[in-house]
């Protein structure tokens, strides 16, 4: 079961003792009982968490193979291709969240099979930007999606009144109708523009940064919780400059997604890229 545990901030004033009592937030009923069902639901749920999982691959492949193929799309699609690229929406720190796309039906299956539990130690102030920084990154940051997509998952009602922004890499972002997709979730370009544009704003606009990167999830296997923190201090710059309270946010379960085949010359290669 994934969860996601937001450790309270220290405050110097002193606050009052129910203010800083953990909530827990689980899963709806609704969720739960689906998440218990077998036989075709659970083969369905597997189907849509799985392509869910890949969509980073998946969607661009659909493009390429729409190029290729369809030779009166190819002049539309390469416009397309171009404004994906030129999007400014990547960049300006509001993005375009669609919150249709994020209360979608299909997103109650993938929630079904990996059913999260919210654990948050401390009521935020809706008027302040938070830097959510964020643990493991497992191999493809699913919980990105599960957590922060969705609503499903039970974050919005355990932060009202704060828009948290994924940060995803900033060529991951153009890639087309993935494009799409990722903004459509409230993702924000990873560069420091993006951030501090999003920050500025107050009034509960917020970013999540995978602080590892794809770095870390060269550690990714079952039952291993390895971070890698050294020389990682560029979210907490950035949420000095911005005055943003800073929300340390580990996520239970990412790691235990994919099981990574172990394999010198594989590490080598990894490495490389």
């Amino acid at each position: 079961m994934a969860e996601e545990s937001v450790p309270a901030q220290s405050q110097a004033d002193g606050s009052e003792h129910e203010e800083t009592e953990a909530q827990v937030f689980e899963p709806s009923k609704e969720i739960l009982a689906l998440s218990q069902k077998g036989g075709l639901s659970m083969v369905l749920q597997t189907v849509v968490a799985t392509m869910f999982a890949w969509l980073i691959v998946i969607l661009p492949t659909v493009f390429i193979l729409l190029f290729v193929y369809i030779s009166w799309l190819r002049i539309p699609l390469a416009v397309y291709a171009g404004y994906c690229y030129l999007d400014p929406s990547i960049e300006d720190g509001v993005g375009r969240r669609t919150e249709w796309v994020r209360r979608l039906g299909v997103w109650k299956y993938v929630n079904a099979y990996f059913p999260v539990r919210l654990v948050v130690d401390q009521r935020l102030d809706p008027s302040l930007s938070y830097v959510f920084g964020v643990s493991p990154h497992g191999i493809l940051c699913f919980s990105g999606q599960v957590v922060i997509g969705s609503q499903q998952s039970g974050l919005d009602e355990s932060f009202e009144g704060i828009t948290i922004h994924p940060i995803v890499l900033h060529h991951a972002l153009k890639l087309p109708i993935f494009h799409e997709y990722g903004l459509a979730l409230g993702s924000l370009s990873s560069s420091r523009e993006s951030i501090r544009r999003c920050l500025a704003h107050g009034n509960g606009d917020s970013v999540a940064i995978v602080v590892g990167g794809a770095k870390e999830s060269l550690h990714t296997n079952r039952g291993n919780r390895k971070l890698v923190l050294q020389n990682r201090k560029g979210f907490v710059r950035e949420a000095i400059i911005a005055g943003a309270p800073l929300v340390p946010t580990f996520i239970f379960g990412e790691n235990d997604i994919y099981a990574q085949l172990e394999h010198p010359l594989l590490r080598k290669v990894q490495l490389w890229l």
